[in-house]
């Protein structure tokens, strides 16, 4: 609530108290809807790096070495999985809070998404998901490569891990005017949550 006539600088200076309280205001919503994320999306890792290393630690010398391997892998995965989450967490939080500076390059978005797909292409065969790309070839845009990339691996990891075993998952990629893309992935079995 203003009243006339206002001093320009007092309103300006209201004008900026009231946006950073919004953005306050965002930020504990986003910090606690990570939260209730992290206690959600993290139990399923940490639950498999305790059990592996429990056994390892109990039973280790009864196991053979496949067993071990086995074990040690299932750990690094889920030990992965957790460090890729909460790098995603902490990026989105400096995003937010407006720390982010984005570095935009122009790059083809197809050739990237791509290399996105093969990079997580293991984890794809454990569970016999299939990930097909639809897109026009090549098909490039302004945007920043570092940003990009945790993203499509982001959906893609979730998409291949909340998919029932052989299943396909679908990343579609189209252009729209003024070199706008939109990147879309598809999954196979039950919505994940927003």
């Amino acid at each position: 609530y203003v009243t006339k006539p206002f001093d320009e600088s007092e309103l300006l200076a209201k004008v900026r108290v009231a946006l950073r309280m919004k953005n306050v205001e965002e930020v504990d919503d986003v910090k606690h809807r990570l939260l209730d994320v992290l206690q959600h999306s993290n139990r399923t890792p940490l639950a498999q790096i305790m059990a592996n290393a429990d056994l390892l630690a109990s039973k280790g010398d009864m196991l053979s070495d496949e067993q071990r391997r086995r074990q040690a892998e299932s750990i690094s995965e889920s030990a992965g999985r957790l460090s890729d989450w909460l790098t995603a967490a902490e990026q989105l939080m400096s995003f937010k809070l407006g720390q982010v500076e984005f570095e935009a390059v122009r790059a083809d978005v197809v050739a990237l998404t791509r290399g996105m797909i093969e990079s997580e292409s293991l984890g794809c065969a454990k569970r016999s998901v299939h990930v097909e790309l639809e897109s026009a070839d090549p098909l490039t845009a302004e945007f920043d490569v570092e940003f990009l990339e945790l993203l499509v691996s982001s959906l893609i990891r979730e998409a291949v891990g909340h998919s029932p075993n052989g299943a396909r998952v679908k990343v579609q990629i189209n252009e729209y005017p003024e070199g706008q893309v939109c990147l879309a992935v598809f999954r196979e079995g039950e919505p994940i949550d927003a």
